[in-house]
């Protein structure tokens, strides 16, 4: 009940929010200083923190060999540049090549087979292409099953694995909407087949369409 409470205060908060609401500085009370950050900072680090650590994406993980990444504080200002060291430290080990991703993906496919979740044999891998892109082979399979009905639940690693736009991931959601198809992303714990999961979708839609009215810079991390 209190995590719904304060879920309802935030959206409110958000919905109360002017164009230049996020690019205002607000101070933070940290334990032996104070943070001064950017509103939209601190909503995305929040939003990241609460898709992550709800539900049970440690639990899903516990059959491979994937741990989960710590993202807590990658939007944030003070430690933006310690979180993104870790982050490419990890894209180096073997828990982030595409088999072991897949790996992950897959126990959680498996996970869900009482729900009548089965795999589909082809696999849509864009090894070595940014995702800041959507003219990649793969995606482009991808979202044609999409069309045609072959695909229910798009089940990817982490977002970024499918994108790093937020203005071509509310494309992709067009597409999703469209044929009935839900997305998870399992170490993250984003799960559009569950109410969370649309609001926290619906929460990230919100931010695509007000960083189109935004300057470029508003939303950029390192």
């Amino acid at each position: 009940m209190l995590s719904a409470a304060v879920d309802r205060r935030l959206i409110a908060c958000c919905h109360s929010m002017d164009e230049s609401g996020p690019s205002q500085t607000i101070n933070v009370l940290r334990e032996t200083y104070v943070q001064a950050e950017r509103v939209d900072r601190l909503l995305l680090h929040l939003f990241q923190h609460q898709i992550h650590h709800r539900g049970q994406a440690h639990a899903m993980l516990s059959g491979t060999k994937v741990p989960p990444p710590q993202l807590d504080e990658f939007f944030s200002t003070a430690e933006g540049p310690l979180r993104a060291a870790e982050l490419e430290e990890g894209l180096e080990q073997d828990f982030n090549s595409l088999h072991a991703q897949r790996e992950a993906c897959e126990a959680f496919i498996k996970s869900q087979q009482g729900e009548g979740w089965r795999l589909v044999k082809r696999a849509y891998d864009d090894g070595g292409l940014s995702g800041g892109t959507m003219e990649r082979p793969a995606l482009q399979r991808l979202l044609d099953d999409i069309r045609e009905g072959h695909v229910d639940v798009v089940v990817v690693y982490k977002v970024d694995r499918l994108t790093r736009s937020l203005a071509d991931f509310a494309k992709m959601v067009e597409v999703f909407d469209a044929r009935g198809v839900s997305f998870v992303a399992v170490t993250q714990q984003f799960n559009t087949t569950t109410s969370m999961g649309r609001l926290t979708l619906n929460v990230l839609l919100s931010f695509a369409h007000l960083s189109a009215r935004l300057p470029a810079n508003v939303f950029a991390t390192r």
